[in-house]
């Protein structure tokens, strides 16, 4: 007994030692990276709880997963983590052919090539002790590799949920006439729950301010067939009262889909058109920001006495005005209950915000916030908080400060001058705040309002654009250095506006070359503030973003619907009733 305890013992550190070699560690390690694989272990509990229709279904008998595997769908090992954690099964990391992998180690590392009994005995002391040691070993580069899956498959997630949100964010205002690109007058219509000849049709009608304006209870059926034009000439005439431009639709039920077909038939049929003689275009509006607007309290506060669906109508007007907007005056709370890709709740919390907040950060950024706009109108304010350099307590105060000034700002200068902003959250921030260019207001306290403050040029290269302005016009050196001495090189950038021929003279200009001398001047590289500076003098602050858009096709049902194509299929088993058959067609209608 005493014997067999102590070779035991000898065994286990002596397999200790073997599992902290340093020279081993390497060789595993190094080959375990190269050949593992990762099965799941079905617990008892997932063998009766993962079935047809769960999230791990697909997963429920996973075995011989590469990394390969998981590079190009990331989602699966962390639906995989998710399951564990909930005791569904276990995940077990190995090596293709570990066994052998094991016998070969040990013959080129420590067997012995004696063939006597008593080599024969320590040569299987030494493989249990080894197979032990590579046991551990194992379980330690398992830990590891779990830990970087984890991480990798993470970004590789989150970087496609980023993409799917700055989607939402990336969208212009809706133009319905590209060649007079002005905000619309919008109405806007819900059927409510699709009731219709019990329940009211409930219209909104804001204008290019996004101002609410009023808001139409339609009681008339869109489907009477004893009275069709009844509904016909109510909604004829609310669109000759207020003149929209553009007609959004959404709603809570399916029937908003028939109810849509019935506005373009009227719209088409009576040949409405605008104050302009444009067709109107009626679209469906994507609806997540007014469903959770209609019952915030945001909504209690701007509109204490109007019902639900009138909120959500005047969501979905916002919303065709800016969708960025809506979706920065959304709370944290509604934000992380947005449904952007199905894969989200794998993602842990912190790193969900963090995506959702630098997808904010590049928008905002890239249209700009005009500041005197921030200062009269809290709804637009919002988005100040993800300008760079920004946050919310700066945001805030920045806001404040602009309140106690209690005069519009008409230069760039005067956020320094005013003690609105430090220097250095100023020289961070400068680029994305700007200024609208107004010349019945240019003076103001003897300061000239810089045209260049309602660019994206940055007040550190205020003059390199002068010098741009001026080699574009191609003046003779001597002017532009006489312009120089006297500071009137902004007279430059007032030239070029002037000019019916800027762009052609911009587009001219090898910016290349002239980066190249001005890198062995300064040392600095500017090929990138030059290209910006030129498109911002043809056209200060363009519009980037890209167009509006309306719900499409199977958009629209799942919207109305919330089937998607996995929850929704061919083949797919769904309880139903029957509306009604007749030779070999059945209508009928999902619970």
């Amino acid at each position: 007994m005493n014997k067999t305890l102590a070779i035991d013992t000898v065994k286990k550190y002596y397999s200790l030692e073997l599992s902290k070699n340093i020279k081993i560690r390497e060789k595993v390690r190094a080959d375990f990276y190269k050949y593992y694989l990762v099965d799941v272990v079905l617990t008892k509990k997932g063998k009766n709880e993962i079935q047809r229709g769960s999230l791990y279904e697909d997963i429920k008998y996973a075995i011989n997963r590469t990394p390969l595997h998981f590079a190009r769908d990331p989602d699966v090992f962390l639906r995989m983590l998710d399951a564990e954690s909930l005791n569904l099964l276990n995940i077990r990391l190995h090596m293709s052919s570990q066994d052998q992998y094991i016998e070969h180690l040990f013959q080129i590392a420590l067997e012995s090539t004696n063939t006597s009994e008593l080599a024969t005995q320590w040569n299987n002391f030494r493989k249990d002790a080894f197979r032990e040691a590579l046991t551990h070993i194992f379980a330690d580069i398992s830990g590891e590799i779990k830990d970087e899956l984890t991480k990798s498959c993470q970004k590789k997630v989150a970087k496609t949920v980023r993409h799917k949100f700055m989607t939402k964010l990336d969208q212009a205002p809706f133009i319905p006439n590209l060649k007079e690109p002005k905000i619309p007058r919008v109405l806007t219509l819900t059927c409510g729950q699709g009731k219709f000849g019990s329940d009211a049709v409930i219209a909104v009608f804001v204008n290019r301010k996004t101002d609410f304006v009023k808001d139409f209870k339609i009681v008339e059926n869109p489907f009477d067939r004893m009275n069709p034009q009844a509904f016909d000439e109510v909604l004829d005439q609310i669109i000759q009262n207020c003149q929209p431009n553009a007609i959004g639709i959404n709603g809570p039920n399916p029937q908003t889909e028939k109810f849509y077909k019935r506005i373009q038939e009227v719209i088409h049929r009576k040949q409405i058109v605008d104050n302009r003689g444009h067709t109107i275009p009626v679209i469906f509006v994507e609806d997540e920001v007014a469903l959770r607007y209609q019952n915030s309290k945001r909504a209690v506060d701007e509109f204490p006495n109007k019902p639900p669906l009138v909120k959500y109508c005047i969501g979905l007007a916002r919303y065709m005005h800016s969708p960025l907007l809506e979706y920065s005056n959304l709370t944290d709370e509604e934000l992380f209950s947005l449904s952007i890709h199905p894969f989200q709740s794998l993602l842990p919390q912190e790193m969900f915000k963090q995506i959702i907040e630098t997808a904010f950060v590049d928008i905002v950024n890239l249209v700009g916030v005009e500041v005197n706009k921030a200062t009269n109108n809290d709804y637009y304010a919002k988005c100040l908080r993800y300008v760079s350099g920004f946050g919310r307590r700066k945001a805030l105060d920045f806001v404040q400060s602009l309140h106690r000034l209690n005069e519009p700002l008409l230069a760039r200068q005067q956020l320094i001058t005013h003690n609105i902003l430090h220097k250095t959250i100023f020289m961070n921030s400068a680029g994305f705040l700007y200024i609208s260019w107004n010349e019945k207001r240019q003076r103001y306290e003897d300061l000239e309002h810089d045209q260049l403050d309602s660019t994206r040029i940055h007040p550190e290269d205020y003059h390199l654009a002068t010098k741009v302005a001026a080699d574009a016009l191609e003046y003779d050196p001597d002017v532009i250095a006489e312009k120089e001495e006297q500071g009137t090189m902004s007279d430059f950038i007032e030239y070029l506006r002037d000019d019916q021929d800027r762009r052609t003279k911009l587009e001219s200009l090898n910016l290349e070359k002239y980066a190249e001398q001005l890198e062995e001047k300064t040392g600095q590289r500017k090929l990138n503030n030059l290209s910006t500076i030129v498109l911002e003098l043809l056209e200060g602050f363009e519009e980037l973003r890209n167009d509006f858009h309306p719900l499409q096709g199977d958009e629209i049902f799942h919207a109305l619907t919330g089937e998607t194509e996995k929850t929704f299929f061919k083949g797919c088993i769904v309880p139903v009733r029957v509306e009604r058959f007749w030779h070999n067609d059945i209508k009928c209608i999902t619970n």
